[in-house]
């Protein structure tokens, strides 16, 4: 059997992609991927092949999990569903999501909580924290007051700032339960984030 006839044999009959995570059946052993089947679930219950029932849990039919885990197959991203459209091979597919321009990433915004598409960052935070304030140096130099001093919880405004190689950057100084912290988030992959340290220092004016 080639890799194009083992492709057929475990693609998914809905999405027609070779599944990433649990392939599950009905009762008659149709099989269907984990995120069709929460499709469906979620409307008909029935399996697409033959309206069959499924069991609840559904059963996963762990040997065409093996082959996939196994079998040096071109595959799709997961974030499929975002808008990517890459299909490669599993090593290579590994590294991409590492870098997929459609991951999910925490809000640059410690207080939003939001996750959100990596390529939507600017977006959402002019749409949603419209009051971020943008450096022209690589030096941050807040003032702390008195009355900041005291609250056991407070958020700064969020900063960008914007290297001359084009990284953007979001400082931004935070208090939790009356304990300081200081901390910069980077619009990049991890491996981007490692060629960069941060100094940080803090001083008593009094």
């Amino acid at each position: 059997m080639n890799a194009d006839e083992l492709k057929s044999v475990l693609e998914c009959p809905v999405c027609f992609r070779v599944p990433r995570s649990k392939i599950l059946t009905c009762s008659n052993s149709h099989k269907i991927c984990e995120v069709c089947y929460q499709k469906i679930v979620a409307s008909a219950k029935q399996c697409p092949q033959g309206n069959c029932a499924y069991d609840q849990p559904p059963r996963r039919c762990r040997e065409l999990e093996t082959i996939v885990e196994n079998a040096d197959l071109v595959l799709s991203c997961t974030r499929e569903s975002a808008g990517c459209r890459e299909e490669l091979r599993r090593a290579d597919m590994m590294k991409h999501e590492n870098i997929c321009q459609f991951r999910e990433v925490p809000c640059p915004n410690s207080s939003c909580e939001k996750m959100i598409i990596f390529s939507s960052i600017e977006s959402h935070i002019s749409e949603s924290h419209p009051s971020i304030s943008k450096l022209t140096s690589p030096e941050l130099r807040p003032l702390l007051k008195q009355n900041y001093k005291e609250r056991e919880w407070n958020d700064w405004i969020l900063y960008e700032w914007k290297s001359e190689h084009g990284n953007v950057f979001y400082p931004q100084i935070v208090k939790r339960s009356g304990l300081w912290y200081f901390w910069i988030k980077m619009k990049a992959d991890s491996m981007a984030a490692k060629q960069y340290e941060v100094t940080f220092e803090a001083h008593n004016q009094d």
